[in-house]
């Protein structure tokens, strides 16, 4: 059905045109760069820092917003996703020349656990902070997504190895 029979300007058909074909292109390249390696930069540069964090609040405390926030039990699993997690990565990497699948599974569940660090922190700070103004929460959202989207790189990586593995 055409624009114009939708009752929209047939003049825009063009621009709309244009602009899904932009979408497109952009999806496309998207999960492009997500499924290649250029995205370990990330994870190379941010894992380690979280799990130097998990570390030096170990032999200290978590930040006041968490302590305030969440209860004891859920502290201490918090704090020990930020050691564990981004080790499960590293493992991972690691890990893919003996076996991509197994590689992908266990990145894939060290950046779970990478997001879900975020997003706890996020909610604890939102919790404890928000009529105050806050800005850690809008930064740590942007590295909860990217983690939780190589979640689903590596989720994309498991079919993969498993299509190859069934052609076989």
């Amino acid at each position: 059905m055409s624009l114009a029979a939708l009752g929209g300007d047939p003049l825009m058909a063009p621009s709309i045109r244009r602009l899904v074909r932009a979408a497109t292109i952009l999806r496309r390249d998207f999960w492009d760069v997500l499924d290649s390696d250029a995205v370990f930069i990330y994870q190379s540069t941010v894992y380690p820092l979280i799990l130097v964090a998990g570390i030096q609040m170990w032999c200290t405390q978590v930040p006041r917003a968490l302590d305030v926030a969440l209860q004891d039990n859920v502290q201490d699993v918090w704090l020990a996703l930020t050691i564990i997690g981004p080790l499960t990565t590293l493992i991972g990497v690691l890990w893919h020349e003996r076996d991509q699948y197994a590689s992908a599974l266990i990145q894939m569940s060290g950046n779970v656990m990478a997001g879900t660090v975020f997003a706890t922190y996020i909610l604890a700070v939102v919790d404890q902070n928000w009529a105050k103004g806050v800005f850690a929460p809008f930064v740590f959202a942007g590295l909860a997504l990217w983690s939780l989207l190589l979640a689903v790189r590596d989720f994309r990586k498991t079919l993969r190895v498993e299509r190859q593995i069934g052609k076989r």
